[in-house]
């Protein structure tokens, strides 16, 4: 039983999650809302492409170098567990794993980590910038939709949506001065 879970695990999912924290490392690298759901399902894609390019190895092309085959239960494990093993620690070096902070606050690579410990003011600067770039996209965003919902209506709803677009580029205008006014004032600090 244990054994076949493990194998699911090996043949199905950590080989490839591994791999895909290892090329992002940074959570909502692939998508802002849903990160997890990317990494789940590139991980499930992932792990059975390398299971199949590792059976070919130990199978195929092994077989015709030496003239016996490698393609035994044994070789097959050792092959996975070597793999993700070895994507795992390309993504601990990359700063995909901080919840490794908690068993040692050295094996945390992650970015904050490395930068160290910052002041409150500037946490609270970077916050303050983050949300802006966020809620600057999002607007982006609205006032294309708002466009294509402008063309595609009767003339009433043109109106409406115009008038939506303008409140939009308001807020937008106000949200990109404000983004302005705060890297100005990173600038003058470093």
């Amino acid at each position: 039983m244990i054994g076949s879970i493990l194998a699911a695990l090996f043949i199905f999912l950590l080989p490839g999650l591994t791999l895909v924290n290892a090329l992002f490392p940074r959570k909502g690298e692939l998508n802002e809302e849903l990160d997890l759901l990317y990494r789940f399902t590139y991980g499930l894609g992932l792990s059975v492409v390398i299971v199949i390019l590792i059976g070919m190895l130990l199978g195929d092309v092994l077989t015709s170098m030496t003239g016996q085959g490698y393609f035994v239960g044994i070789n097959i494990w050792l092959a996975l567990v070597a793999v993700t093993v070895s994507f795992f620690l390309l993504g601990w070096y990359r700063g995909a794993y901080s919840w490794l902070r908690y068993i040692h606050p050295t094996l945390d690579r992650s970015e904050e980590a490395e930068e160290g410990p910052r002041g409150d003011d500037e946490r609270e600067e970077v916050k303050k910038l983050q949300e802006l770039w966020k809620e600057q996209s999002l607007l982006k965003k609205k006032i294309k939709k708002t466009e294509k919902k402008m063309e595609a209506g009767s003339k009433e709803m043109r109106e409406h949506y115009e008038e939506k677009k303008e409140e939009l580029q308001e807020r937008l205008e106000e949200v990109e001065k404000r983004l302005k006014e705060l890297e100005k004032e990173r600038e003058e600090k470093f």
